[in-house]
């Protein structure tokens, strides 16, 4: 019990020091503050891992394997249920053997369930089910591995979670499960659900497959207002017909990381930061070495990372995107008179190969920096249309003012427009910091159209060639 409180502790006191961390940015804490982020995030991941087992003679209850794999699920909802209401109030572990299991509430602290890999199955009937597995009731370090979630949502009337992380609970693993459907057209509607009275989470190393919804519903992972979450080394595939975003911090989720993942379709943007002006600040988001691939222009889609009004301080560092339909990376503000501007945000060491419109695009925002990024062959859509890294302003509301654009390789001659492109419309970008940069001569016979107000340009490679460039 000890090493469980000093776990717990050491991650809020640790994420906290993070936040500290990306908000002081001094002059040279960028790389400083991403190397702590990474291992301290490893650390905490750790900790975590170590805290979970319940301690000696704290009460197992295994729960047999059911009589046939092929009975009725409802046959053994009161099993899988009662062997987790026997549980001592200290928790305990349930193992689960191969076969198919209803729905369950977890209200206590330290309970592990876990199965025995792909053949033991967890689901339950769209209709009346809020959470297949929900752990509530302010339960703290619960494990959740080693076996299938599978929702039965076929389309967006229903809001079924496969995992739903409320009630106060914290500290919450979900490790090595794979999420998806009883048959290959219906799953959940959110497949990993953290509300906004729920932190502290892990979620690493599971396969995410059919998340149901493209309009309303077909979350991957829905963070909602919900603080220091750790979010690595999962798989999530979505298709144009079945997942609208993969990870989506919402309503000001702030301090999570988001590390390690592979991102792959899904109907509009795949990682998302955003939130209303009603809402709480998004702040202090790391999304750091993501490889987010093949997105579709469905509806509401801007980017495949895209972060958006009221969320600053944010970093998106070494992620790749290939092949977005829309654009690679995009900052936005949103153009009504006294709302949010999605300032002081941070774009560094990301690749952006082949995407449909801009590579990275600063919509509004003012106070970002784009550094160290390469861009290769944006405006995929159309050529000679869209640049590689474009800064332009919104309206009269959202003027982009005081960007950096600083270290970054942007080149293409087949498609992309040019290397950089600060738009000349009304109101032009002013006092954009464009230095030390490679930009390639584009469609339109030049490497920087410079449309911009005040712009200070510092040494800039305009010429930039690759004779090795990436291919599709």
């Amino acid at each position: 019990m000890e090493r469980t409180a000093r776990s717990a502790s050491f991650s809020v006191l640790s994420f906290a020091t993070l936040s500290i961390c990306i908000a002081a940015q001094a002059a040279r804490a960028d790389s400083y503050c991403a190397t702590h982020f990474t291992k301290l995030v490893q650390r905490v991941a750790c900790l975590r891992q170590q805290a979970n087992p319940p301690a000696p003679g704290t009460g197992n209850a295994p729960v047999p394997a059911p009589s046939n794999g092929s009975a009725p699920l409802t046959a053994h909802v009161s099993n899988f249920q009662s062997a987790v209401d026997d549980l001592p109030a200290t928790g305990g572990t349930i193992t689960l053997a191969c076969g198919s299991y209803g729905p369950v509430t977890i209200n206590k602290s330290n309970v592990t369930v876990t199965g025995s890999g792909n053949c033991t199955v967890i689901t339950a009937p769209a209709s009346g089910s809020s959470g297949i597995v929900t752990v509530t009731g302010a339960a703290s370090h619960t494990v959740v591995s080693h076996l299938q979630i599978l929702g039965q949502a076929m389309d967006e009337t229903t809001t079924q979670r496969c995992v739903y992380l409320t009630g106060g609970s914290t500290a919450t693993t979900v490790e090595d499960v794979r999420f998806g459907g009883t048959t290959s057209s219906n799953g959940c509607n959110i497949q990993i659900h953290s509300d906004p009275t729920s932190s502290l989470n892990v979620i690493t190393n599971n396969t995410l497959t059919q998340a149901i919804g493209t309009a309303t519903t077909g979350y991957g992972m829905l963070i909602e207002t919900s603080n220091s979450n750790v979010i690595s080394h999962n798989v999530s595939i979505q298709t144009a017909t079945q997942g609208r975003h993969h990870i989506y911090l919402s309503a000001g989720a702030s301090s999570n990381v988001v590390m390690n993942n592979q991102l792959s379709g899904g109907a509009s943007d795949q990682i998302v930061i955003y939130a209303l002006d009603s809402q709480p600040s998004g702040q202090y988001n790391l999304i750091e070495n993501n490889v987010l691939t093949g997105m579709s222009n469905g509806p509401g889609a801007e980017a495949a990372i895209h972060i958006c009004q009221n969320a600053t301080f944010n970093h998106l560092i070494g992620n790749t995107v290939l092949d977005a339909a829309v654009a690679g990376i995009e900052i936005e503000a949103s153009a009504i008179q006294g709302e949010s501007h999605a300032d002081s945000n941070y774009v560094e060491r990301n690749q952006v190969y082949f995407a449909g419109q801009f590579g990275i695009l600063i919509l509004g925002s003012s106070a970002t920096t784009i550094r160290g990024n390469t861009v290769y062959e944006a405006s995929q859509a159309s050529s000679g249309v869209y640049a590689g890294i474009d800064v332009s302003s919104d309206s009269e509301y959202a003027q982009a003012n005081d960007n950096k654009v600083i270290g970054n390789t942007s080149y293409g001659w087949t498609m992309q427009r040019c290397g950089l492109q600060i738009d000349s419309g009304a109101p032009q970008p002013s006092a954009t910091v464009v230095t030390e940069n490679r930009f390639g001569v584009g469609v339109i016979g030049m490497a920087f159209d410079n449309g911009g107000k005040g712009t200070v340009i510092g040494p800039n490679n305009l010429n930039y060639q690759n004779s090795d460039p990436p291919q599709p």
